[in-house]
């Protein structure tokens, strides 16, 4: 009730427990100035700290399950301990990135390299009494979910076992750290940093949040087994979602809606306060594209340059004037390509290599652009932009690999069937352009069904000789990073 709600404000609204987070262009004397006036009013008092009740432990698996028509999938979660224990839960981030880090992890190169499964997963939701970490599944076409949940499992037996690369541990601080440079470009990601790390210890632990990534470096391979032994048992929660309807479904009865008056003229004397405001002068920096964007030539290949001041990072990009529409067989070109090997290299290889050095690549089609995203790390520049332009010219078609990806599309679409918004996005389309429309214009299973390994590997040999602009954002002078990208970007005549 409305009387309980203001004594839980007035307990625990007060500014000894409240953090002002604040990050952007602002000027931070004036900030403050303001935080100062505004906030006079509140008056600082004891907090009770809330101290949860201890769980009982979980000895042996529980297991439920969940009815509805979207489609199947598998959730198995560890309870683990709380954020607040420094030791564990920096054992535990180092623990989860073995498991899954988007390359090189036991998941990665296990499960969803080999396609084994739909998509598979593994994370960390960090809390303050205790913190979870979960491994998930979808089932590919004809496969259960007790065979997703015994792939699952088996990456822990993996893990437990100590089957897996020390060095490993060491890419995984890199890519953290590269992960740490990449975020902290974005306002948004350091106000909800300084957040979350008031959040768990109230300010207490900044040095801990700070030192972190640096920290996950000091972890042993033996501490990561002996942790996995000790947590990583039967002591999970599984949760079954499987397609059906639950019969214990209880209904409720919609209420009337009772209209609500619109007056678009009317002003309450709150809006007239908020509108009377006097708003802080803003002098906007808009971009010139003659000066802030610097263009020069590599090879007959156009480049546009923009030098990044703040960090140690580049990206490039290969951008090109064709996507689906142009070719509907490019999207499936770009994402068959993370499965496949070259002459040099397994694609176990390459994800490893990739992740030890820091950097990623990605080639991403839309309607009317097909883009090449090569980014990282700018000390392995060199090493990235070489390795990619080796996987792209020299990448080998795998029949195997290609039957792989055309059964988990054919899953995928018919779980979009049971997908309440991806029917709504159809529906959408189809109100907007008829019944040919963006929405639908794509592979045919029968078309999908007579692609071969072959013509997909030439397309992807082929991308980089169509027309395409040269894009760089890193740190090198203009010069230097045209001199690098001409000397590693074979071009054709």
């Amino acid at each position: 009730n409305l009387k309980a709600i203001r004594e839980f404000y007035n307990e625990y609204y007060v500014p000894n427990n409240m953090a002002v987070v604040m990050a952007g262009d602002f000027d931070p004397d004036y900030v403050i100035k303001s935080i100062d006036q505004k906030f006079s009013y509140m008056k600082a008092k004891p907090v009770k700290e809330y101290k949860p009740a201890p769980e009982a432990p979980i000895k042996s698996p529980v297991v439920k399950e969940v009815l509805g028509p979207d489609a199947e999938s598998v959730d198995i979660a560890f309870r683990m301990p709380g954020a607040l224990d420094t030791k564990s839960n920096l054992v535990l981030g180092v623990m989860s990135s073995i498991l899954q880090n988007g390359k090189a992890g036991l998941l990665d190169l296990n499960i969803n390299k080999q396609q084994k499964v739909l998509n598979a997963n593994a994370g960390v939701m960090g809390l303050k009494d205790y913190s979870i970490f979960s491994l998930s599944g979808k089932a590919k076409q004809g496969q259960t979910l007790e065979e997703v949940k015994a792939l699952l499992l088996g990456q822990l037996d993996i893990l437990k076992k100590g089957e897996f690369d020390e060095t490993l541990v060491k890419a995984i601080v890199n890519n953290a750290k590269l992960s740490e440079l990449q975020g902290l470009e974005n306002n948004n990601n350091r106000a909800t940093a300084l957040m979350d790390g008031f959040i768990k210890s109230r300010g207490q632990n900044w040095a801990y949040d700070v030192a972190y990534v640096d920290d996950m470096g000091t972890v042993t391979k033996k501490q990561i087994v002996d942790y996995a032994n000790k947590y990583l048992r039967d002591n999970y929660v599984i949760v079954y979602k499987r397609k059906g309807e639950d019969k214990n479904t209880q209904k409720v009865e919609k209420p009337a809606i009772t209209p609500v008056e619109v007056n678009r003229e009317a002003q309450s004397p709150f809006l007239k306060e908020i509108a009377a405001m006097p708003a802080t002068p803003v002098k906007p920096q808009w971009l010139d594209y003659e000066k802030d964007i610097q263009t020069t030539t590599v090879g007959n290949t156009d480049m546009m340059y923009v030098q990044n001041k703040d960090n140690a990072l580049f990206r490039l990009y290969y951008r090109f004037d064709m996507g689906s529409w142009n070719n509907k067989k490019l999207p499936l070109a770009a994402q068959y390509l993370q499965y496949l090997s070259t002459d040099k290299y397994t694609t176990e290889q390459i994800s490893k290599e990739f992740y030890n050095i820091a950097c990623n690549f990605s080639v991403n089609t839309t309607a009317e652009n097909t883009t090449i995203i090569i980014s990282g790390l700018q000390d392995n520049f060199d090493k990235a932009v070489s390795l990619f332009e080796h996987v792209i010219a020299n990448c080998q078609p795998n029949e195997e690999a290609l039957a792989a990806l055309k059964g988990r599309l054919q899953k995928a679409r018919a779980d979009s069937k049971l997908n309440k918004g991806a029917i709504m996005k159809g529906v959408i389309n189809y109100a907007m352009y008829g019944a040919k429309n963006p929405f639908n214009d794509q592979l045919t299973q029968a078309e999908l069904d007579g692609i071969t390994a072959a013509e997909l590997t030439n397309i992807l040999h082929e991308l980089p000789t169509y027309k395409h602009t040269v894009i760089y954002w890193g740190p090198q002078p203009l010069a230097t990073a045209a001199a690098d990208i001409k000397k590693l970007h074979p071009l054709p005549a």
